[in-house]
């Protein structure tokens, strides 16, 4: 079978469907080959008995009201329904128990500052900046706005763990303002300042949501959106090879011996696998495999899905992001958590 279109996507995870969506819908002609029978990628869910299961969908940020994203451009903005919690997460470690409300720097900084006080200007101090690198973040990816390049590369190569050490000497008071760090794949003394900036700072300011329904349900819609522009999907079928053509992507092969052609690939799977298996080493140039050398697998974590026998709303009735610290260091967490020990790293509820 060979068939042509204008965009091949590999990959039905969110980003593939979204690609597919917003190419559809400005006329361009797409098909999209997953190897599961299913779309969504990592944002499903499953049932065992009585119980539904979201498998990775969790607190979403960038979605507060008045704000563009990719589903306001689709349309489909207003078929989602987010639920917003009290509070944004609720952070243990030995010797506190902190719930941080969703109210914007300021309830963040009340938090600290109660237990913290001899802190309060340092904590000030650190929040202004943090919130300035990322409004000069969001500044720069606004052609018509102009934001700090100057101050954004003073902290372009500099780590969390240093600026942090800049502003206070508390190890734990460090540690608890960087609690998110985990769901960024590095501990403190790798993980980029302005990486934690674009993050932390969006779910502080903007807020955390929950979608109503689960990933699923997020899924769905785009998977809707994309079929009313005509995408077409070939489900249980794997990419074996990327055809290129005078060093441009021109289509795939799959696993059945079908062949797609296109004048553009996008793979929403891993990049490591995609040049070094699909497109294969010897065409890439010597800047790329570079590139590739440095790229290391991120954490990963083991999840476990829990059916009760309780209502949970009665258990905590106010929390839906717990993070559980044995400990302050980041660092050791994180060796423990690529080395399988589950009783040196953190949980998260």
């Amino acid at each position: 079978m060979r068939k042509r279109y204008d965009v091949v996507v590999i990959g039905s995870g969110l980003g593939g469907l979204a690609a597919a969506a917003i190419l559809s819908k400005n006329g361009k002609k797409v098909v999209v080959i997953e190897k599961n029978n299913y779309p969504g990628g990592y944002a499903v869910s499953f049932k065992r008995g009585n119980f539904e299961f979201d498998v990775s969908c969790h607190l979403i940020n960038k979605l507060s009201q008045g704000r563009n994203n990719v589903l306001d451009e689709l349309g489909i903005g207003g078929k989602i329904k987010f639920v917003k919690p009290k509070y944004l997460y609720r952070s243990i470690f030995p010797g506190y128990d902190l719930q941080f409300p969703q109210a914007g720097s300021e309830g963040f900084v009340k938090v600290l500052v109660k237990h913290f006080p001899s802190e309060k200007r340092n904590i000030y101090k650190f929040i202004k900046l943090t919130d300035g690198v990322f409004a000069d973040l969001k500044k720069t990816s606004n052609p018509r706005m102009s934001g700090d390049i100057l101050r954004l590369f003073r902290y372009a190569s500099v780590s969390c763990s240093e600026v942090f050490d800049s502003f206070f000497s508390d190890y734990k008071l460090k540690a608890i303002i960087g609690q998110l760090y985990g769901f960024l794949g590095l501990p403190l003394s790798q993980l980029s300042f302005l990486h934690f900036c674009a993050v932390f700072s969006d779910y502080i300011n903007n807020g955390g949501y929950y979608i109503k329904g689960g990933g699923i349900s997020l899924v769905n819609s785009l998977k809707e959106e994309c079929d009313v522009n005509g995408v077409d999907f070939k489900f249980s079928s794997e990419v074996n090879k990327v055809i290129i053509v005078n060093g441009q992507a021109r289509g795939v092969l799959t696993s059945d011996s079908s062949k797609f052609i296109s004048g553009a690939v996008i793979s929403n799977i891993d990049a490591s696998y995609t040049f070094n298996n699909l497109i294969g080493r010897d065409r890439l140039d010597d800047q790329t495999k570079r590139k590739l050398r440095w790229l290391k697998p991120s954490i990963s974590a083991f999840c476990v899905f829990l059916g009760l026998n309780e209502n949970i709303h009665d258990l905590l009735p106010e929390d839906h992001l717990i993070f559980l610290n044995p400990d302050y260091d980041s660092g050791k967490q994180y060796e423990a958590a690529i080395k399988n020990d589950f009783s040196n790293t953190k949980l998260i509820l």
